[in-house]
Order: structure tokens, then sequence, then C-alpha cells
């Protein structure tokens, strides 16, 4: 065990501090920026869906440290401080490491087959969730090219003026904004479940042959995103320089 010293009993304020403040930040979401252009009920929908997948690598390492500290201050029966914070400080190494998602799937199922189906129906559902995600992007996408277009004509005949290019401009930019974070916490997603399939191969010699193949549908289908996010960029820079 750690030994009580001056130092220690600083490193426990520290940490309990950071918890604190961790743990709020964790349950604040930070909104997406507000445009004096009204929403159409896709765009709702869009910015909802891409929150869906917006559980940060951060949180992770949040749940890991809290989980930690629970389950150290349990088995460190003589001095709970101490276990709390040797709990936290190992669950967030935990979490921020990428390890997490593999660790609390081994704590939610009695059985390899168990946590492997487990998984397999995680990565599905990312899947599923992501196949309606793309659509309404793809929708929300083509209407916001489609109205920087028809704003560019409306400003040369005199009926619209470069403000209200710029509000518009900041409700697309705000749209491609929720959709690129989206994207990086799907490229976390994937990380994880490639690193949980692996360690499943070399932990027990599973077949995870049915994991894989999600994953690859998921990983296809972030392109198809990528692909979506990088046309629209484009249009956005073309109307940034006109």
């Amino acid at each position: 065990m750690f030994a009580s010293t001056p130092c220690f009993e600083k490193m426990k304020s520290i940490v309990s501090s950071f918890l604190v403040v961790a743990l709020l930040a964790g349950c604040v979401t930070t909104p997406l920026g507000r445009s004096s252009q009204p929403l159409t009920p896709e765009e709702e929908l869009l910015r909802a869906q891409a929150d869906d997948f917006n559980v940060t690598v951060s949180q992770a390492a949040i749940a890991g440290a809290v989980i930690g500290g629970i389950l150290g201050a349990l088995l460190n029966r003589n001095n709970r401080a101490e276990g709390a914070v040797a709990g936290v400080l190992a669950g967030g190494a935990l979490g921020a490491a990428g390890g997490y998602y593999v660790a609390q799937r081994k704590q939610a199922y009695a059985n390899e087959q168990a946590r492997l189906d487990g998984m397999i129906n995680d990565v599905d559902a990312d899947n599923q969730r992501l196949t309606a995600f793309i659509s309404n992007t793809r929708s929300v996408f083509a209407k916001n090219k489609a109205e920087l277009e028809e704003m560019e004509i409306q400003i040369a005949a005199g009926q619209k003026k470069q403000s209200d290019k710029s509000a518009l401009l900041s409700k697309v930019e705000t749209n491609r904004d929720a959709v690129a974070d989206a994207l990086k916490q799907l490229r976390e997603n994937e990380e994880q479940y490639q690193l949980a399939s692996n360690q499943m191969r070399t932990d027990v010699a599973a077949d995870t042959s049915d994991m894989d193949t999600e994953i690859l549908e998921l990983s296809n289908q972030i392109s198809q995103l990528e692909t979506q996010l990088d046309s629209l960029n484009q249009v956005i820079e073309v109307h940034r320089l006109s």
C-alpha cells in the first residue's frame, strides 16, 4: 500500500478535486453553436444523432477512475482513502489507455461466449445507428449545399446580403462540426472494438469472425461519412472565398 506521507496526502487532495471536476464535466454536454438560421427537423435530428455517438475517451477515463476509486476503497478496508486514490489512478489509466471497453465487458458477462455475443451486439448497434445517421447526413448536406448555391444567386440579384450568407454558413458549419465530432468518436469506437476482438482471439482463442465482419462494416460506413464530410468542407471553402 501507499505510505501516508505529506506528498501522498497532497496527491489525495488533488485526485479528489480532479474527480469532482471530471464528474461534473462528464455530465455536461457542450452545446453546439447556434446561428440565426432556423434548423430544419432533419438538422435537429442530425445533431441529436451526432450527440448520441459522442461519449469521449476522457469520459471513459473518468468512468474508469470512478470505478477504480470505488473498488479501491472497498478492497483497502484499513485505509479506504488510500485505496480509493490508488484505484482512481489505476482506473483512470485504464480508461485513458483505451482498454476500458474490454475491462467493462469482462465485468458485465459471466463467460467468454456471452461477452463475445455482447460485443457483437454493441458493434451491430453502432452500425444500425450509423446507417440512419449517414442517410440523414447525406440529405442534410445536400440541402445545405443547395441553400448555399441559392444564397449566392439571391445575393447577386440583390435579394440577400453577405450577412445572410454568413449566418447560413454558420449553420452549415455547425452541422459539419457535429458530424466531425461524431466521426472522431466513431473511429475511437472502432479501435476499441478491434482491441476487444484481438484480445478475445489471443486470450481465449475465440472465433471472432462475426465480430470482425461487423467491425469491417463499421469501418466502411465511417469511410462513407468521411467522404460526405470532405465534400461539404470543399463546398464551404468555396463559399467562404466567394
